[in-house]
C-alpha cells in the first residue's frame, strides 16, 4: 500500500497502490507529516550551512582584501627601491667618473715628474732662482701630489660607500621581490578561496530552495492528503451505517442478534477469490512505522494487472456500482444471510464496471476489471468483507 500521494492524476508512491481504505488514507497523512517534519529539519540544518557558507565567504573575501593590500604594498615597496637603486647606480657613476678624472690627473702629473715637461726634476732645479725657490717649488709639487692621491682616496671610498648602498638596494629588492611573489600567490589563493566559497554558498542556497520547494509540496500533498482520509472515513463510515441497519433488520426478520461480527467459519469456502492474485497488503491491525499508531487495515489489497476480470466472490445482489471520489469505480455486492450474519463483499479500484445496482450475480460472474481509480497509483484490488457491518478479514471467508 501506498505512503504517500502527490497528485490525484499524476501520483508516485513507493508501493503498487493508494490508500484504497481510511485506515490506509491516515497512513498516508501521517506519513506525508512525518516526511514533512522530516525535510523541514534538514531545510534547517541547510539553513544552517547556507550560514557557515556565508560566514567562509566573507573570511574569504577579507582574507583577498587582505592579501591585495599586501600584493600592492610589496609592488609599491619594489617599485620604489626599483628608484632607489637607479638614483644609487647614477651616483656611483659619478663618482667613478670623478675617480677617473683624478686618476688621469694624476698621471699627468706624474708623466710631467718624469718627462721633459716643465715640471720634472730636472727643470725645477735648473729654472730655480735659488735654493730656497726650488724646496718651495719642490714642496708645492708634492703637496698637488699628495692632494690628488688624497681625492682619488676620499672618491675611493666614496664609491665603495655608494656600491656597498647598490648592493644593499639590490638585496632589498630581491627580498622584496620575493614578497611581492609570495603576496601574488597568497592573492592567488585567497582569490581561489573565495571563489570556492562563493560557489559553495551558491550550491548550499540552491539546495535551501529546492528543498523548499519540496517542502512546500509535501505540504500541499499533506493537505490533499487530509482531505482524502476525509473522504475515505465518511465514505466508510456511510457504507458500515447502512450495512448495520440492513444487517439489524434482516436479523430482526429472522428473529436473530445482528451486532457481532462473527468469525468466518473454518475451511468453509463462503467465498471464491475473486482474482488469483495474492495479497500485497493483508487485512488487521498493526502500528504505523512513523506515527505509532495501532491502526485496521479494513481489506486485503490483491495482486493484479491492469484490466483483468474481477468475479464475484458469491452469489447475491449488487448493492452499489458507481463511482467513488476515494475508492473509483466500485462494487458492493449484498451476499444476504449467511449463517448468522448479513454477508456484503466490496470491490474497489475498478477501471470499467461490468454491473449495475440492483442486478442479481452467481459466484463467478464477471462483474468489474481491475484498475487504478480513485485514491490509488496503481492497478490492483481493494478487496473487503464486511459481516454484519462490520470490517473483517477477508481471507477468513476464502
Amino acid at each position: 500500500m501506498t505512503v504517500l500521494i502527490l497528485n490525484p492524476i499524476t501520483a508516485s508512491a513507493t508501493g503498487d497502490d493508494g490508500p484504497s481504505t481510511p485506515s490506509e488514507a491516515r497512513a498516508a497523512v501521517a506519513e506525508t507529516t512525518a516526511r514533512v517534519a522530516t525535510l523541514d529539519k534538514k531545510v534547517q540544518a541547510i539553513e544552517a550551512g547556507l550560514r557557515s557558507a556565508q560566514s567562509a565567504l566573507s573570511r574569504a573575501q577579507a582574507d583577498a582584501e587582505v592579501a591585495q593590500a599586501q600584493f600592492a604594498a610589496a609592488s609599491q615597496q619594489v617599485t620604489v627601491l626599483g628608484r632607489q637603486i637607479a638614483s644609487a647606480r647614477d651616483s656611483l657613476d659619478e663618482t667613478q667618473a670623478a675617480i677617473d678624472t683624478q686618476q688621469y690627473l694624476a698621471g699627468l702629473l706624474a708623466r710631467q715628474l718624469y718627462t721633459d715637461g716643465p715640471l720634472n726634476e730636472v727643470a725645477i732645479v735648473l729654472d730655480a732662482e735659488s735654493p730656497g725657490d726650488m724646496m718651495g717649488r719642490i714642496a708645492a709639487l708634492n703637496a698637488i701630489a699628495q692632494h690628488q692621491i688624497e681625492v682619488i682616496g676620499d672618491l675611493s671610498l666614496l664609491r665603495a660607500e655608494r656600491a656597498d648602498a647598490v648592493n644593499l638596494q639590490a638585496a632589498r629588492i630581491v627580498t622584496f621581490q620575493q614578497r611581492q611573489q609570495d603576496a601574488a600567490q597568497a592573492l592567488r589563493l585567497a582569490n581561489q578561496l573565495r571563489n570556492d566559497a562563493r560557489a559553495s554558498a551558491a550550491e548550499v542556497a540552491r539546495a535551501l530552495e529546492a528543498k523548499r520547494l519540496i517542502a512546500s509540496n509535501l505540504r500541499s500533498a499533506l493537505r490533499e492528503d487530509q482531505r482524502r482520509y476525509q473522504q475515505l472515513r465518511a465514505e466508510a463510515a456511510r457504507l458500515q451505517k447502512e450495512l448495520r441497519a440492513r444487517a439489524k433488520a434482516a436479523a430482526d426478520e429472522a428473529g436473530q442478534a445482528a451486532g457481532s461480527t462473527p468469525t468466518a467459519p473454518s475451511g468453509s469456502g463462503v467465498l471464491v477469490p475473486p482474482v488469483p492474485g495474492g495479497v500485497t497488503s493483508p487485512y488487521g491491525m498493526r502500528v504505523h512505522p512513523v506515527t505509532g499508531e495501532y491502526k485496521l487495515h479494513t481489506g486485503v489489497d490483491l495482486q493484479a494487472s491492469c484490466g483483468q476480470p474481477i468475479r464475484a466472490a458469491r452469489s447475491g445482489i449488487v448493492l452499489q456500482a458507481g463511482y467513488n471520489a476515494a475508492y473509483g469505480y466500485r462494487s458492493v455486492i449484498d451476499h444476504g444471510r449467511v449463517g448468522a450474519v448479513s454477508l456484503v463483499t466490496t470491490y474497489n479500484h475498478q477501471v470499467r464496471l461490468g454491473v449495475r445496482t440492483g442486478q442479481r450475480v452467481v459466484t463467478g460472474e464477471t462483474i468489474g476489471w481491475v484498475g487504478s481509480t480513485g485514491y490509488s497509483t496503481g492497478c490492483h484490488l481493494h478487496f473487503e468483507v464486511l459481516a454484519n457491518g462490520n470490517f473483517t478479514d477477508p481471507m477468513g471467508w476464502i
